[in-house]
């Protein structure tokens, strides 16, 4: 097998397409980005995008061929990336350069919708969790299987399943397929479409800039005030979610609670200013909280980066 055809090994978990709006391109035309390691506190280096944002495997699942094992890889690949381009860019652009404050309309809400769930959903964090559950399913299957054969006296199927043990990439590609069938990626994209949108430009981002994460959709439940994922949720109208998409861009899906009232801002672009270097700051500490292994920073921070590290030796 070609280089060219081997399965990808080193799967992001955030798309490489999405970290480029927070990177800057070095003189080899690589992406560079500032890379904050949670299990080394204030430590950072710098390295390009394709280097960072992966677990190895994450995505394979068990599998006759290649092309069987690494079947979700592609799909996000194929599916879910390429609307980034047309989503988060063109967002992004129309946020920097449209002279009107209508920069999103229902189309492009439904688009950036499929990415926030799509992102949200194939996280590490999430998934480990779902694939626990499904290993604990297949195992209470089984039993029940060897106890049914018992019942009608079949001693051959009940050694059979004896011997049957569920593997977790059987339990990963059940609870993918499941995460990612068509209908229900577009049930909850229609939720979020339909709520409030709001879009900020950071006019700071040369000195607090947004950043981001391996984990980067921040959820906050307005009637119990936390970031906690366990307590908010896709269909949760009690819900909002933060997406940085470039460190001088993101945006806030409201929940359903403010409707109403916030109804009159949605689709808007709102210029943030020295009263909210605060919502600025809570967004980064959420995403550094929000991380599964890294934070992920413009090469302009590295300034300080550099003051605070030179306090902490």
């Amino acid at each position: 097998m070609s280089k060219k055809n081997r399965p990808t090994v080193n799967q992001h978990i955030v798309p490489q397409i999405y970290l480029k709006n927070f990177a800057t391109k070095n003189s080899r035309s690589k992406y560079q980005i500032i890379v904050l390691s949670k299990r080394k506190k204030i430590k950072s280096r710098i390295d390009t995008i394709n280097n960072v944002g992966y677990i190895k495997n994450f995505y394979t699942v068990d599998g006759e061929t290649d092309e069987e094992k690494t079947a979700w890889e592609t799909f996000y690949a194929k599916t879910v990336e390429p609307l980034y381009s047309y989503g988060v860019n063109n967002l992004i652009a129309k946020t920097i350069l449209s002279a009107k404050d209508e920069v999103i309309d229902k189309d492009e809400k439904l688009i950036l919708s499929k990415i926030i769930v799509a992102q949200w959903l194939r996280v590490p964090n999430f998934i480990n969790k779902q694939v626990a559950k499904a290993e604990c399913q297949l195992l209470r299957f089984k039993r029940k299987l060897i106890h049914d054969f018992i019942e009608i006296d079949q001693p051959k199927n009940v050694n059979l399943m004896k011997n049957w043990q569920p593997n977790s990439l059987m339990s990963k590609n059940f609870v993918l397929a499941i995460i990612n069938d068509e209908d229900r990626l577009n049930k909850f994209a229609s939720i979020l479409t339909n709520k409030v949108w709001a879009i900020y430009y950071n006019p700071y981002y040369n000195t607090m800039p947004f950043i981001t994460c391996d984990n980067p959709i921040i959820t906050y439940n307005t009637q119990n005030k936390s970031f906690n994922r366990d307590i908010n949720g896709l269909g949760r109208q009690e819900t909002t979610f933060v997406f940085p998409l470039a460190s001088q861009i993101a945006v806030q899906v409201f929940s359903e609670v403010y409707s109403n009232y916030l109804n009159p801002i949605d689709g808007k672009r709102f210029f943030l200013t020295e009263k909210d270097v605060n919502f600025i700051f809570t967004i980064n500490e959420a995403i550094y909280q929000n991380a599964n292994r890294e934070v992920y920073l413009p090469l302009n921070m590295r300034r300080v980066l550099s003051i605070v590290n030179s306090g902490t030796d």
